[in-house]
């Protein structure tokens, strides 16, 4: 889901614009060994593809009930390059429950509908095909701001649950092109 916002690409080919017209003409030639960025914080550097690990905050999983659990990242260089969510949930009847993530975009991705989790610690890989929804539709977001972890117990019955702790697993830089 984008805001005001639209999936692009860069392409071209370095050059010495001898002229400095902007164009590429004939007689200026190709640049080898040149590292193009995209450098997302204006720093002037190229900032290392590094992974970070945010703790969320848990709590308890009423019955019948709709909950977002919130991470909150800052300090971390844009864009994702890679998500990895991991969570322990203790609930008598794992069968009854659904999560998704929300990104501070906006954008949402399932984790698992009910019926398909079986429950205790997991980690959601896209890489290793763990989440129902794609992790990869996170990549090139910005990791900062507020997440969120939605778990929902969808039938209403007696039974509560507990969500000791989750995390985020970013991995994130600025890549060379």
């Amino acid at each position: 889901m984008f805001f005001g916002e639209r999936p692009g690409e860069i392409n071209g080919t370095k050059f010495n614009d001898r002229n400095g017209n902007g164009a590429r003409d004939e007689f200026e030639e190709g640049l080898e060994n040149w590292q193009i960025f995209l450098d997302e914080n204006g720093n002037g550097v190229i900032d290392s593809i590094t992974t970070t690990t945010r703790p969320g905050f848990g709590g308890v999983i009423p019955d019948a009930a709709i909950i977002p659990f919130p991470l909150v990242a800052s300090g971390l260089v844009a864009p994702i390059v890679d998500l990895n969510v991991a969570l322990t949930i203790a609930h008598p009847r794992f069968d009854l429950l659904d999560a998704y993530l929300l990104s501070p975009l906006g954008t949402r991705v399932e984790l698992f509908s009910p019926g398909r989790f079986a429950g205790g610690a997991v980690k959601f890989d896209d890489e290793a095909g763990k989440s129902e929804g794609t992790l990869a539709a996170l990549d090139g977001e910005d990791p900062n701001g507020v997440w969120y972890l939605v778990v929902s117990d969808v039938f209403p019955d007696t039974f509560i649950g507990l969500l000791p702790g989750w995390s985020i697993q970013f991995t994130h830089g600025e890549q060379v092109l």
